[in-house]
Formats: C-alpha cells, sequence, structure tokens
C-alpha cells in the first residue's frame, strides 16, 4: 500500500498515515468497527492494568541478538517516556506461549522481534485469544508476517478475531510481507515505530509507522541495493491509522458548558478539568451541527477554557466532542431551540472619526492610541419583545481602558435588532502591536431580569514590526571572534499601518558581545509587508575573543517612535562562519565537539594517550561479534550530562557508554539522536566490534578526578581492523562548565573507520561518534556513516575530541575547585584512624575579585568527623588563587575500606556570590591478602601424603595503607593436615609490598592425592585492623588437562546431559581418541559438562571440529551457564581459549540442532582439554636473606627489596623473604 502515500516529491517517504483496514467478510467489519469504537470512544475500564503493560519478545536463536538488544532499546525508552508502562521481556523459552498468556492477561503493547514462523505463534493463536477488550497495537517485523496478497495474514488476523460481543485480538498490527526480509533493516523500522510513539508523541498507528520508516531513511540514507525503498513497501499497518493509542491508564474529564442555547448565540464557551478540577491545556473541542450548519474547533488554554464561535442561526441538536490523550472522550453536546427571548450581539461598528468622544483617523479600524466610540447592535432572537434593554461591557485587557461602560438600548421587538442610543467608549494603549486581539465581554439584561451574556471580539490594526535579516558590514559578511563591526538589521512590518520614524536601541543580554553603538534609526515603514534597515545609523558591535564559532547569541532590539509604538523584538546574531578549524556544533542543549585541529580555541584537546592496561580493571568483555557484551560499574566522580547526575554507567565492548545504566549490548549503530542504543550514550565509537585478543578496561585516577574507559586492541566485526580508542570522563566539581556539566574527551590511539556493510546481512554504516541525551531526542553527533560536518576533522590515529558546553563567562569572580592537599602523617593521604588536615584551594576563573570569602564544609559518610568545618580566605583577584587560612580538620574511623571515596560538599560564600561545589577524598587502609604459596618439603615443591614440610606462604598490602605491628595466625579444621605452628609476626606492612610467613604442616599418610585442604589466615594489626583470608594446600598433583585417551569418560566426573550422549571418538587432534557429540535430531542437544573447582584465574584451551548446517546448527561453549561461544557449519580442528575465574565453575559443551535441515556429518568433536590449574597459588620459589646497613643513617625496614614486580622489606633485624615472581 505504500504507494498509495507517497503524495508529492520524489523521496521514499509517505506524505499522510496510512492504513489498510482489511476484511473478507461484513462480519469482520462489524467486529473491527466495534473495536475503534469501544477502544476510543468507551475504553474497557472493568480491568485496567492492561493498559500499563506492554510484552516484549526477542527470539534470537535465528536472526541473532540484535532482536533482544532492539527489544531492550524500546524498553529504556518506554521507560523513560512512559515509566507507568512495565514491560515484561521474553527472550527465552516458550515464546508463543508467553505471547499467548501476556496478551490474554492484557497488554498495551506487543512487539516481536525473530525469525519466520514467529515462534511458533500464528493465525491460530491469535484466533484462541481470550483477550476480552484488552486490545493491543502489536507490531511483528519478521519475514512472512504482513502479506495479504493471500491468504490471511497474522496482522490480518489481529484486527478481525473475536466478534463484535466479544472483540479479542489487537487494535492494530503490522508485520512484513515477504519473506526475504533482513534483520538490521527490521530492526531499524521497529524501534522507530516505538520512537515515533513514545519519544515524539505521535499517538496513533499510522504515524508511528511512517516514523519508523523515517528512521530507516535515516539510518540508511545511502539507500543500499534499493533496500530502503524495498522496505518501506514491504511493511504495511493493517487497521485504523488514525485511531488514538493509549499509554496510560484513560482518565475522565469533565466538560462545562451551556446545552441548551438559543438561535443567534455567538459563542459557546466550553471549560476542560480532570475528575479533581484540574484545568486540561490543549484539550481538542468541536462542535458540529449537521450538515455543517455549526463546525468549529479549537484547543483549550492553560485554565482549560475555549470559546468557540459557533454563530448558530438554524435550530436542531450540535455535537460537542472533546478529546486529550489517555483521557476518555467527552461525548456530549447541545441543543439550539427557540425561547421567549434572547437578545444577543448581532453587529459593532468602529468609530474613530474623531468627533464627539473619539480619537482616530477615520479609517474605521482600531489602532493603537486611538479613543473608540463602539457601536453595538443587539438582536432579539426570541420570539417575545424584549423591554428596557441595558448592556455593560468589561475586559481583562490591561491596554484597553473603558471609558463609557454602559448603554441602553430600549425595547427590542422578536427577530428586531437596535443600536444603543449612545456608544460605548474605550481607549487603546498607544504600544500596542497590530493583529492583537480585544476581548470586551458583554451583559446584556431586560425590565423582567432575563440576563445574557456574550463576546466581542476586536483586533487592533498598527504597525507589527520584526526583525527578519541582519548584515555585518565588513569583509566577510561574519562577525568573527574578538571583531568589532558595524551591523544593520532589517525589520519587516507584518501589521497593516505603516510604522513612522522608527528608532531602535540594540541590546546583548550575554557579556561575549558588547554593543558600542546601541542606537540605530529606520525610518518609516509602510504595513502589509514593508522592510526597513537602519543602514543610514548602524549598530557597533564587539564580539567577545572567547566566543565560539557557530555560537547563536540571541539579541534584542527594541523599538520606538515618538507616536507610541514600544515592542522589543529578538533575533539570533551568529558568531563567525564554521569551518575545518572550528567545532562541531552547538547542539540543543549547548554542547561543543571540538577536535585537535581546532587550535584557535582555549578548549582544544591535545592527544595525550593515558595507557591504562596495566593499572585498570579489566572489564572481561567477551565478544565474538554480531553482538555484545556490557559491564557497570559505580562512578567515582560527580559526572553530569544533559543537566543529569550519574552515578553509574554501562560500559559496551562495541564503543559506547551508557551513563546510569543499560540492559541492551547493540552493535548496530545508528544516527545520534535516534530511536535505537541506549538513552543517555556516550559513543566514541559505536560499531560493531569484537574482542578477539583486545579487552576493554576502566581506571579512576584520584589524583586527576578522571575515570577512563579503554577498548584496547578491539577488532572490527566486517574486517578485523583494530580499533583502539578510551575515553577520559571529567569530574564536574573540578573541571567546571557553564552548565555544570561533565567534560568528556574521546582519544584515537589506532582508528579504523571501516565497517561499510556488505547487505543485506552486514550491518555497517561505518561508525557513530557523539552523544545523546537521556530523551533520545537530542544529541551532537560528530560522524555517522562516514559523514562529517563541515567543521568535523575525519577521524584519524593519535587524534583527540574535546566535548563541552559554551565557554565561561569571565566577568563576574566565579570560584572552582583548584585542588585539595591532605595533611597528615606527611604521606598526603588519609588513612585509617589519622587525624587529618586539609587544605583547599580556590580559583577565580572571573576578571573581577572575589571578596571576603569563606567557606564550610560538610559530609553524611559514616567514615569521616568532622572536627573543623570553616575556613576563611584572603580576597581572590580575577585569575588568582587562595588557599584556606586556616585547615578543615576531620577524623578517619578505623573501620573505613580502603579505597572509600568520602563525598564533601563546599559550600562558598563571597561578598558577590555563592557556590556549591564536590569533591572526594579517597580514605585508605591495609589490605592483605593471601598472594602465593611455596612448599620447603626438600623434594619436589608438593606436599605429599605423609611429609612434614615448611610453607612459605606469602601475603600481599593491596590498601592504600601501612599496617604496624602485624601479625599472620593460620587455623583448619581438615582431618589429614597439622599446622606444627600458627603465629607469625611481619612487623610493619607496608602498601603494595609482599612479605612470606613461614609454618610447618604435616600430612596424614592415607591423606588422598588430589585431596584440598583450606586453610584460614587472621591478619591483624594496629588501629584494629582485622582481615581474614584463605590459602588451600593441595595433596599431590592434580591433572589439569583432558584428552580422553583412556578411551572413556572416567578421568573426570563428566556429566551428560539433552537428548543423547557424547561419544568417544577417533576422530582425535592429538593422541587417537576425541569426544564427539551425540546423534539427535530436530530441536534437539546434545550435553557434554564437568564442574571443578578453580583455585586460581586462568584459561580453558581445547580443540574443537564441527561439521553441521551453517548458522542454524551450533556447537555451544558455556562456563557457568554464560555461552562464550558458538560455531556453526564446517570448521577444521582448531584451538579456542577463554579466561576462566577462581571458584567452582562448570564448564559445558551443547551441540544444539534447529527445527529443519541437517548438513555435514551433523555433529561436532573436542579434544585436548587444558584447565586451568586445579592446585594451590604456586609460585617458582623464594629468596630469603638479612640486610646490614654500611655505614650511612637509615633504617634497614626502609630498604626496598624486590623481585620482578615483587616488593618487600625487612625487618628490624634485616631478615627478608621475598617470593619469586
Amino acid at each position: 500500500d505504500h504507494p498509495y502515500a507517497q503524495l508529492e516529491g520524489n523521496d521514499v517517504l509517505e506524505d499522510v498515515f496510512l492504513g489498510r483496514i482489511s476484511i473478507a467478510t461484513i462480519t469482520n467489519l462489524q467486529t473491527y468497527v466495534a473495536k475503534v469504537l469501544g477502544y476510543e470512544k468507551e475504553p474497557y475500564m472493568a480491568e485496567t492494568d492492561w493498559y500499563d503493560h506492554s510484552v516484549m519478545v526477542g527470539d534470537p536463536s535465528s536472526s541473532g541478538p540484535s532482536t533482544v538488544f532492539t527489544k531492550q532499546s524500546i524498553v529504556e525508552m518506554m521507560q523513560q517516556h512512559a515509566p507507568n508502562i512495565i514491560p515484561t521481556e521474553v527472550y527465552s523459552g516458550s515464546y508463543s506461549s508467553s505471547m499467548v498468556s501476556n496478551l490474554n492477561s492484557g497488554v498495551g503493547y506487543l512487539n516481536y522481534r525473530g525469525y519466520i514462523g514467529m515462534s511458533g505463534f500464528g493465525n491460530s493463536q491469535i484466533n484462541g485469544l481470550t483477550n476480552y477488550r484488552k486490545l493491543p497495537f502489536a507490531v511483528f517485523l519478521t519475514c512472512g508476517t504482513g502479506s495479504f496478497a493471500s491468504g490471511e495474514s497474522r496482522p490480518e488476523t489481529f484486527i478481525r478475531a473475536g466478534s463484535v460481543g466479544n472483540p479479542t485480538g489487537a487494535i492494530a498490527a503490522i508485520g512484513t510481507a515477504t519473506s526475504g526480509t533482513h534483520t538490521n533493516f527490521n530492526n531499524c523500522i521497529d524501534a522507530g515505530i516505538y520512537y515515533g510513539v513514545f519519544a515524539d508523541g505521535i499517538y496513533n498507528p499510522g504515524g508511528a509507522v511512517n516514523r519508523g520508516k523515517l528512521a530507516l531513511y535515516e539510518h540508511y540514507p545511502q539507500n543500499p541495493s534499493n533496500y530502503v525503498d524495498i522496505f518501506s513497501h514491504w511493511n504495511t499497518l493493517i487497521g485504523d491509522p488514525g485511531v488514538e493509542l493509549w499509554t496510560a491508564v484513560p482518565q475522565g474529564l469533565v466538560a462545562n458548558y451551556e446545552t441548551e442555547i438559543s438561535p443567534g448565540t455567538n459563542y459557546l464557551e466550553v471549560t476542560i478539568t480532570d475528575n479533581n478540577e484540574v484545568p486540561l491545556e490543549g484539550a481538542w473541542v468541536t462542535a458540529l451541527m449537521g450538515d455543517d450548519e455549526i463546525f468549529v474547533t479549537d484547543y483549550t488554554d492553560e485554565n482549560g477554557y475555549v470559546a468557540l464561535e459557533i454563530n448558530a442561526n438554524a435550530i436542531g441538536a450540535a455535537n460537542l466532542t472533546v478529546t486529550k490523550h489517555n483521557y476518555i472522550p467527552h461525548l456530549g453536546g447541545f441543543d439550539v431551540g427557540e425561547v421567549d427571548r434572547f437578545v444577543n450581539v448581532f453587529d459593532v461598528t468602529i468609530d474613530d472619526d474623531n468627533t464627539g468622544t473619539s480619537i482616530g483617523n477615520n479609517d474605521g479600524m482600531i489602532n493603537p492610541g486611538e479613543a473608540i466610540e463602539l457601536n453595538v447592535s443587539l438582536k432579539n432572537f426570541g420570539s417575545q419583545t424584549a423591554n428596557s434593554v441595558t448592556a455593560i461591557i468589561t475586559t481583562d485587557n490591561d491596554f484597553v481602558t473603558i471609558t463609557d461602560d454602559a448603554e441602553d438600548f430600549g425595547s427590542i421587538a422578536p427577530g428586531s435588532s437596535v443600536y444603543c442610543t449612545d456608544d460605548f467608549d474605550i481607549s487603546i494603549a498607544e504600544d500596542v502591536l497590530g493583529g492583537t486581539e480585544i476581548r470586551l465581554d458583554i451583559a446584556i439584561e431586560d425590565n423582567i431580569g432575563n440576563t445574557w451574556n456574550d463576546i466581542i471580539f476586536l483586533v487592533v490594526e498598527g504597525a507589527n514590526l520584526d526583525a527578519v535579516d541582519y548584515t555585518i558590514e565588513d569583509a566577510n559578511g561574519y562577525l568573527d571572534p574578538g571583531e568589532t563591526v558595524e551591523m544593520n538589521v532589517t525589520l519587516q512590518n507584518n501589521g497593516l499601518v505603516t510604522a513612522d520614524a522608527v528608532y531602535g536601541e540594540l541590546i546583548s543580554p550575554d557579556s561575549r558581545v558588547t554593543v558600542s553603538d546601541a542606537d540605530g534609526y529606520f525610518g518609516t515603514i509602510v504595513g502589509e509587508g514593508g522592510q526597513g534597515s537602519n543602514t543610514s545609523d548602524t549598530f557597533e558591535v564587539i564580539a567577545g575573543s572567547q566566543l565560539v564559532v557557530g555560537t547563536q547569541i540571541m539579541m534584542e532590539l527594541h523599538l520606538y517612535n515618538a507616536y507610541g509604538y514600544d515592542s522589543t523584538v529578538h533575533f539570533l546574531l551568529g558568531i563567525g562562519e564554521v569551518s575545518i578549524t572550528d567545532p562541531v556544533g552547538p547542539d540543543a542543549y549547548g554542547y561543543f565537539c571540538y577536535d585537535d585541529g581546532d587550535v584557535d580555541y582555549l578548549s582544544v584537546p591535545t592527544y595525550n594517550w593515558v595507557e591504562i592496561n596495566g593499572i585498570g580493571t579489566n572489564l572481561n568483555l567477551y565478544d565474538p561479534g554480531d553482538t555484545g557484551d556490557i559491564e557497570t560499574f559505580d562512578l567515582p566522580i560527580t559526572f553530569r550530562m544533559y543537566g543529569e547526575e550519574y552515578d553509574t554507567a554501562t560500559v559496551c565492548s562495541n564503543g559506547w557508554i551508557a551513563p546510569g545504566g543499560s540492559t541492551q549490548a547493540s552493535f548496530m549503530n545508528s544516527p545520534i539522536p535516534g530511536p535505537q542504543g541506549p538513552s543517555p550514550m556516550i559513543a566514541p565509537f559505536w560499531d560493531d566490534l569484537k574482542t578477539g585478543s583486545g579487552d576493554v578496561y576502566w581506571y579512576y585516577d584520584s589524583s586527576l578526578h578522571t575515570v577512563i574507559i579503554e577498548w584496547d586492541h578491539m577488532q572490527t566485526d566486517q574486517n578485523n581492523h583494530e580499533e583502539t580508542f578510551q575515553v577520559i570522563l571529567y569530574d564536574a566539581n573540578y573541571y567546571p562548565t557553564t552548565t555544570g556539566d561533565s567534560e568528556i574527551k574521546f582519544q584515537y590511539k589506532v582508528v579504523n573507520n571501516t565497517s561499510s556493510g556488505v547487505y543485506p546481512n552486514q550491518h555497517g554504516q561505518y561508525s557513530t561518534v557523539g552523544i545523546e541525551d537521556h530523551t533520545g531526542t537530542v544529541g551532537l553527533e560528530y560522524t555517522f556513516n562516514n559523514s562529517y560536518p563541515e567543521a568535523a576533522k575525519h577521524l584519524q590515529d593519535e587524534m583527540a575530541l574535546l566535548i563541552t558546553g559554551p565557554s565561561l563567562p569571565l566577568a563576574e569572580p566565579f570560584l572552582v575547585l583548584g585542588g585539595v592537599i591532605i595533611d597528615a602523617n606527611g604521606n598526603g593521604q588519609a588513612d585509617y584512624g589519622e587525624d587529618v588536615s586539609l587544605d583547599i584551594l580556590l580559583n577565580n576563573l572571573g576578571e573581577n575579585p572575589a571578596t571576603n570569602v569563606s567557606a564550610t564544609i560538610n559530609s553524611a559518610d559514616a567514615y569521616i568527623t568532622i572536627n573543623q568545618a570553616t575556613s576563611t580566605y584572603s580576597n581572590i583577584q580575577g585569575g588568582g588563587s587562595a588557599s584556606n587560612q586556616t585547615d578543615y580538620e576531620l577524623t578517619v574511623a578505623e573501620d573505613c575500606p580502603d579505597g572509600h571515596l568520602v563525598n564533601i560538599e563546599l559550600n562558598i560564600t563571597s561578598n558577590e556570590d555563592t557556590w556549591v561545589l564536590y569533591f572526594t577524598i579517597e580514605l585508605n587502609a591495609p589490605n592483605i591478602n593471601f598472594s602465593s604459596l611455596y612448599v620447603d618439603d626438600g623434594d619436589d615443591g608438593i606436599l605429599d601424603p605423609g611429609e612434614t614440610a615448611d610453607i612459605y606462604v606469602s601475603f600481599q598490602n593491596e590498601g592504600g595503607s601501612d599496617a604496624t605491628n602485624t601479625i599472620g595466625e593460620i587455623s583448619e579444621s581438615d582431618p589429614y593436615i597439622t599446622l606444627n605452628s600458627t603465629t607469625y609476626t611481619f612487623g610493619t606492612f607496608n602498601s603494595g609490598s609482599i612479605m612470606t610467613a613461614v609454618y610447618n604442616v604435616s600430612v596424614a599418610g592415607a591423606t588422598p592425592i588430589g585431596h584440598v585442604a583450606e586453610v584460614s589466615t587472621e591478619i591483624s594489626a594496629d588501629l584494629n585492623y582485622t582481615n581474614f583470608t584463605e590459602f588451600v594446600l593441595q595433596i599431590g598433583f592434580a591433572y589439569t588437562n583432558e584428552g580422553f585417551e583412556s578411551g572413556d569418560f572416567e578421568n573426570l566426573e563428566w556429566v551428560m546431559g539433552g537428548s543423547a550422549n557424547w561419544v568417544i571418538s577417533t576422530d582425535a587432534i592429538e593422541g587417537v581418541y576425541s569426544a564427539k557429540s551425540g546423534t539427535i535430531n530436530h530441536n534437539q542437544n546434545s550435553d557434554l559438562s564437568v564442574t571443578l573447582d578453580i583455585i586460581e584465574d586462568g584459561e580453558i584451551s581445547f580443540y574443537r571440529k564441527v561439521s553441521s548446517e551453517n548458522n542454524y546448527d551450533y556447537l555451544e561453549f558455556y562456563i557457568n551457564g554464560v555461552m562464550q561461544d558458538d560455531w556453526s557449519g564446517s570448521y577444521s580442528w582448531g584451538q579456542v581459549t577463554f579466561p576462566v575465574q577462581q571458584g567452582t565453575v562448570t564448564f559445558k559443551w551443547s551441540y544444539d540442532k534447529d527445527g529443519s535441515v541437517s548438513n555435514g556429518s551433523d555433529c561436532a568433536w573436542i579434544d585436548d582439554i587444558i584447565f586451568p590449574a586445579g592446585g594451590g597459588n604456586a609460585n617458582m620459589g623464594f629468596v630469603e636473606g638479612n640486610v646490614t646497613l654500611d655505614g650511612g643513617t637509615g633504617n634497614v625496614e626502609n630498604v626496598n627489596i624486590t623481585a620482578g614486580s615483587n616488593l618487600t622489606y625487612p625487618d628490624a633485624s634485616g631478615h627478608y623473604i621475598i617470593p619469586l615472581p
């Protein structure tokens, strides 16, 4: 049906909202009409939970995980814009039964993405629904779901389902016509439909579908292989395109108006409120009688009021309809009928002939400054004479003065009209703009107490000037930063009356633009579109040097003349002509993006790579491509973006960050802002990436107050090209901006923007770089699909971008944190149990001084006590700094966790202003844990049954503080182990160092080989420090590989599962035997698993071979239930490796078949499995010795002894033990 909506232009977009009501019988039609009328006019209120529920279904089994990511994106979008709607998310299990049960329970929205067959949900399931009157908008853009050319498609069944008395199914539905659809295009339209409803507020199915097609058009501007055109044609809405969709439980509204009126009524006044009598603005009110005898429509104002100009002349009944989104419509009416007497306004004439009380120009119009004699004619529309009629006018318009408000009309016979015996007198202020409306309320009364009320609307015809253009009178025609120019403004008179001798005063509300000559003369500007400029008396303006090219300044122009004209107009003054050396932006919020080529700006970033892959936390993301992996962590800084503050962030392997968190791992990048991906989003390089040999790290630099996220040696899925880049998030309290938001820096060490796509299956579209706000409707896009704005430098290696707000105004004092110096025991840090002094430096970024400055700190943190909260500062000069004159003092609790961040609020006051800033200090404490173990048995370093040996147990202080008088005491409850010594004295255990304790143990002769004994260690030190850590003693040597060379599965406790057991095969990579999956049928699986105690982090590697139906039957490998990778098609023997963490770990191999087709050998093999070490944390040995100081001064305890990365110190006697790395 798409071509029916292409009414104008040559593009593929629809020009009207389109839907097909598909019926096969008169019963179908009656059923659907009943659905629409019931859904909109009389919504089902016996059960209301369904309005606040949706079901989101993503079946990744064939179309991949992007179907799930699209649902998660839509869920997050709905929660942002309609948080009342609770989603049920279905990404596994029985999809069909889940959809049926949720539909029967009641949902307002059904969304499915999967593959052909709709996971077993078909017309029989739709016809079997029992969701009486709980009708969703159903969207399922999937192969073979939407064709109405032959047979009955699912959307048709949805709208035909049920009966007039028992309507079921859906209110509208859309599927995709053919079986040749493709995931990326389906996802795009699908997300765009919901973006239309919830982000754009298009509350009807036709508009939402149109928005989905627009998303496709924007997402694929190059129209690859004509797929934008094709998919626009393949998706047709079935159902009424204009039905109003509910996004919340319908609420009642109350309409107040006269239900019986007389012919001659000019205006019907209507007031709309909710059930709590709160006025409803924007309610759509329509009055209709017969064949448009009355037909008028309008929207209520902020008071819920509207006056409909009905001009009722005919007798009869009229309908009055009131609608507003998420409110039950009012379907009422009023009657127009004869009455005995009804007197109303019939005519009004304007007298400004400058005689009598009028003062004017005799043009018969109301002009500014005139005194008007208002002649009003009243007519009696009743059947009996109205006697002694009088009328009084009033107004709420403050520019109108009524000087004669009451007039007599005498007797008015039925059907007759009479002018007042005198006239009403009103005066109009001189400064009223042309086109301004006057409202006069007129109260009419006769001698027997009948009263009637009417309204008189009049229009002031005068000059109405607006600024339509400006000219910069210099060589390039632009106001450049730092430049002084002459400027003239062009005015247009949109009124009917000429404006004579017009003057203007130019005002800049922004201190970055100075008006040095503010006065201009425009002369006479004729009405009805006449123009004039101040070319003979120009303005002079100066642009501040700190302004950014592309900035727009809102200027004010005060216009006046000697005849009373007085108005202020506004226009945007653009700064400079954008070029490659200027920043991109601003977006609607005010963000700019500077690249390292914007060297004329103070905010130009410098590429300065901060390598964190050796010091940061590895997020351990795994992404083989065409999917994604995410991890969420707490932000240790104050991070604000688009005015919102976030304390967590989700990092995705596909090159983006979601402040505040996200559940999706989207890899199909799209334009910013837009329907897909998380909102908010920080996208340094959103693309389909894979980890390969790469990793993603994060790191908090407490000294610089920054958080760094690095994608290290990632690869593009399409071309395996390297991508190494990072994001730096700056603490908003230490790096101030005009908006209070945090600055964001992107750095590219190695960048290859090469994902062009292979359509239809490979998404491509190169990368997306930019940021997007939490609503998904505002964003700053630096590049998408290899397209760049004029100001953007193309991505390249060793390049930096900085995203920040507009520059700071530098006139008044502006105090920010310059730094915090901690002084306690001389080490510059806050340690547990310490009394700490703080020196807080303040910087003044303004030009003028801040005088009489004082500040107070406060914190609700349980781990500190503030002893001295307030201090004073000297006057801080513009551009200068100052420190507190007396110390702030606090005490750190003895039990504070190491690395704990304390948030402190700093309230600053001066004679000029106040500021509230925030900063954090990190608390340090010891954190002593087991590091490694060496067995000194005089033999092979293995603790065997029957042996007594010394064990050298190394511990590392991973905390930030030293521990003094440290003791390590071990204990165990193992029946095979005897501890012959249990206590070791370390003395001072320095931060970051490793110290080794020596204990003696005996092992019973009957101990089984491979037995693991757990040993607990209590570490204690001064200031009540205590920590418990554990290590294990493994008895004998434990095998850590499996090659199946025993010819069976007896070496380990293997577990079989699924529909068939694995078997031993002679097709081996090494030796004679391997393991092969069992013989299974369609929709079955064959599993092999083993559970082991892994005592230290390591890797598992194995060889695998696969021969199966490509993209449908898979060998899958899981660690603790999480799939690590899968293989389908033809794979010869090859080795793969995966990281494994310490603990009890279940490794599972599963061969899994889909519902049809078998290719190849239809099985998988594994061989030569190397598990992580199952023994203790052993090391290569140790060095023991003594240190003696030969002359000089100092303490032997301060001597550093290192072995590789291991660090230790001697005790007071000079003795040391250090493990070898």
